[in-house]
This record gives C-alpha cells, sequence and structure tokens, in this order.
C-alpha cells in the first residue's frame, strides 16, 4: 500500500516538492553559516520524495543537542520556517477537499510541522518505530509518533504479554 501511495505521491507533486527543498539546501549551503539548515532541508527533500510508510520521530539527544536545536528551530523559524508550514499548510487544505487527497493531506501536515522545526528529528520507518516501542517497553501514547492501528497493535501485545 505505501508503495502504491508513495508512487502516486511522487508522480502528482512530490518529485516537485522535494527538488524545491533541494534547491533550498542548495541555497543554504552557499554560505557557511546556513550548512546545518542546508543538511535539514536535505533530509526534508528526502523525506518529501517518499513520506508513506516513514514518521517524524523525536531526536534522543543530551541537554547541549537539545538547547542547540532550540536555538537552530528559532532561527529556522523565524527567517522561513514560518512561510514553508504555510505553504505545505495550503497544500494540505487543498488536497482534503476531496476524499481521495486526505492520505496527501496528512503527508502535506507531516511536512509542514516538520519544515516549522526541523532540529531535534529525525525520519524513521514506521515499521522500526513500532519495534522500538515494543522493544523499549514504552506506550505508544507516550512515544507520540504511532497511528491508532499501531496502538492497538501495541497494546494486543501487552495483554498478550501479561497474561502468559
Amino acid at each position: 500500500m505505501y508503495l502504491i501511495s508513495n508512487i502516486i505521491w511522487f508522480v502528482l507533486g512530490g518529485f516537485v516538492v522535494g527538488l524545491a527543498w533541494w534547491f533550498a539546501a542548495l541555497l543554504a549551503a552557499i554560505i557557511i553559516i546556513g550548512i546545518p539548515w542546508a543538511i535539514a532541508a536535505f533530509h526534508i527533500g528526502m523525506f518529501s520524495f517518499w513520506p508513506f510508510g516513514r514518521q517524524i520521530v523525536e531526536r534522543q539527544s543530551g541537554s547541549v543537542g537539545a538547547a542547540g536545536a532550540a536555538l537552530g528551530n528559532l532561527i529556522w523559524a523565524l527567517l522561513a520556517g514560518w512561510r514553508l508550514a504555510l505553504g505545505h499548510l495550503i497544500a494540505a487544505l487543498l488536497c482534503a477537499i476531496t476524499i481521495i487527497g486526505i492520505p496527501f493531506a496528512f503527508q502535506y501536515l507531516k511536512l509542514a510541522s516538520l519544515s516549522f522545526f526541523p532540529f531535534g528529528k529525525e525520519i524513521a520507518d514506521r515499521v522500526k518505530v513500532l519495534i522500538g516501542v515494543i522493544r523499549a517497553g514504552t506506550s505508544a501514547s507516550r512515544a507520540g509518533v504511532l497511528r491508532v492501528d499501531f496502538r492497538r497493535h501495541v497494546e494486543a501485545k501487552r495483554f498478550h504479554d501479561s497474561q502468559c
């Protein structure tokens, strides 16, 4: 299912969105101080090509890494993040007009959140996120990155484990 959705996404606009993010990364890399933002824009561009089956998760870092991410996010949000997020929100609203476009609207919403605050986040496959949550024994509600169907799976596994 993810493959078909990603192919449709790629053909109907994901290619253009990904290239736009890569162009933004190239512009940010022109000046040395913009390299961290260029790396973030490149990762968002990669995510823009194939967003289905992938999830945005918080990166585990210490207090210094969290402070650096907060500072980077503040600078990004003030200079460009709000414009980029607004563009993705408008695209999400346009996709949500039709029933067929609703899954694509959700992908644009993920891109909007990532484009507003890209630092301190990473992109992971949903299956890997699910396996990590099950192995760590954390609840899906605390992880905050799993969909309802994954929550049901985790709860069913915990119930089964508690019965054994």
